[in-house]
């Protein structure tokens, strides 16, 4: 209700008086709460009250940020006592994915407001990311999405260029390599994958994981940089910037994407794995299917579901939700990288 409210507080002709705001700010930047519903509740609030940071004198502002930015980071990191990366509570993955989504909400609503702080943030992510199990791939890859919605407003496109090569580079030896010899053939992607292989529990012991695993971060990284990469709205800004390298015989500007000459070199790898994915429905692939993956290319339970009309518990604590088996993670996985794929 406090986000719908606020969200639409700059169109109203009355509006609120900036310090009751940035009060409600400061009770919710002093709360430390340990239960991390409560948590994920109080990321709600900030994320509302953000909208008065906007609209605060540039003093103002640069006071609160680094304490807004500390609480959002410090919600990412939540973790309760003797719980480890692989015995993470359902509850705990949901208030650190959503800290690492509201980075990527205001990086989005105010990225000049983050400018001046974009070197501390990406210097934040860059040592968490450096940290061994501090942070999933998931959450990186959201942090990156926050600074790539940053960083379109330097409005300078070597700058912006360098930045988004900085992002790729990691996943972009992986990904050639994949494309030479995992996303070849169906024989080979189904191996690489574990498709023809009986299904591994716990998902430690499951070799094949790690390989789904870094074709998913590859392509979610991907899909990150297609999604968020853009020039300025602004002809004067993009031409100033560099993002102008021609005119139409109608005399409207050709503009160039920051992203362009870094994701050009990995386009082939995506059309092959498109190509290979459209070939595990041939009778060939479908024989070499592991039985205990029969139904690895069904509908998810939870896209049935809305179809169906049938509501899906959202409670991260409803103890009638079933376990992951090998089974669904394959399903999650084949489901949403195709989906990327097509995305971008």
């Amino acid at each position: 209700v406090l986000d719908s409210v606020l969200s639409r507080i700059v169109m109203c002709a009355e509006r609120p008086a900036v310090s009751a705001g940035l009060h409600l700010l400061d009770l919710c930047l002093a709360l430390e709460p340990q239960d991390p519903l409560i948590l994920s509740t109080l990321l709600s609030c900030i994320s509302a009250l953000f909208v008065f940071l906007s609209m605060s004198p540039a003093e103002s502002s640069t006071n609160y940020l680094p304490r807004v930015l500390d609480k959002i980071f410090s919600a990412l990191v939540f973790t309760l006592p003797g719980e480890t990366k692989e015995t993470r509570s359902r509850s705990v993955k949901n208030v650190r994915r959503h800290a690492a989504s509201l980075m990527v909400k205001i990086g989005q609503k105010y990225p000049l407001l983050l400018l001046p702080v974009f070197d501390r943030i990406k210097m934040i992510v860059n040592d968490l990311e450096n940290k061994a199990d501090a942070l999933s791939k998931l959450e990186i890859i959201c942090l990156q999405e926050a600074l790539l919605l940053i960083s379109n407003h330097f409005c300078e496109y070597e700058r912006e260029s360098v930045f988004v090569g900085e992002i790729l580079r990691p996943v972009a030896d992986q990904w050639l390599l994949m494309a030479g010899e995992v996303f070849t053939t169906p024989e080979a992607f189904m191996a690489f994958v574990g498709l023809d292989k009986p299904p591994v529990e716990p998902s430690s012991n499951d070799i094949n994981g790690r390989n789904r695993s870094q074709i998913m971060c590859a392509v979610d990284v991907l899909c990150a940089v297609v999604k968020r990469c853009a020039w300025p709205e602004d002809p004067d800004r993009a031409l100033r910037g560099g993002f102008v390298i021609g005119r139409t015989d109608a005399g409207n500007p050709i503009y160039r994407n920051p992203a362009t000459p870094h994701l050009l070199p990995l386009l082939p790898g995506l059309l092959a794995l498109i190509k290979v994915f459209n070939s595990l429905w041939t009778p060939q692939a479908q024989a070499l299917l592991s039985p205990g993956y029969k139904s690895a290319h069904a509908m998810l339970d939870v896209d049935r579901n809305n179809l169906l009309g049938i509501p899906s518990s959202s409670d991260p604590m409803d103890a009638t939700r079933p376990p992951h088996t090998p089974l669904h993670r394959m399903q999650h996985f084949l489901s949403q990288v195709h989906d990327s794929c097509y995305q971008i």
